[in-house]
């Protein structure tokens, strides 16, 4: 899994391989893409092939390290952030420092998009579970609502 924020030059990149061998079988050949790519990683029920979104995919995986921050989980890199960065206040309550390395202020910066699955998040931080693949899909489906 990854836990990291992608740069944008990275996941572009990986976006143009995948894209060129998705048309043209090579990782190195150069084609001009007959569909878009985001239509193509939209859920075939809207037409695509149900690729994985690369930055979708990041931000789900972002959204889980915020939710086992707020879960305040077991493993020591959690209660590590709650020691040197939270200091007990709540994670949403929490201005991000300029002294805060680039993993961390990426993380918090996407609470922002806990407003857009408000209801889902809530249920999953009282289940105490954390699906992948269900805030994907309301990820995605929001962005295919929006384009």
């Amino acid at each position: 899994m990854l836990n990291f924020p992608l740069l944008k030059a990275v996941s572009k990149r990986i976006d143009v391989v995948c894209r060129t061998f998705v048309w043209t079988g090579k990782t190195d050949a150069s084609k001009k893409s007959p569909v878009a790519w985001s239509k193509v990683c939209s859920p075939s029920k809207q037409g695509g092939l149900g690729l994985k979104n690369l930055v979708v995919w990041n931000q789900v995986t972002l959204l889980k390290c915020l939710w086992n921050i707020c879960n305040k989980g077991d493993s020591l890199w959690v209660k590590w952030i709650h020691k040197v960065y939270l200091k007990g206040r709540d994670v949403m309550d929490v201005d991000v420092g300029q002294n805060w390395t680039l993993t961390m202020r990426k993380i918090m910066n996407h609470k922002s998009l806990i407003t857009t699955i408000h209801h889902q998040w809530n249920q999953m931080l009282m289940k105490k579970n954390f699906s992948m693949k269900s805030v994907y899909k309301l990820l995605i489906d929001d962005s295919s609502r929006i384009n």
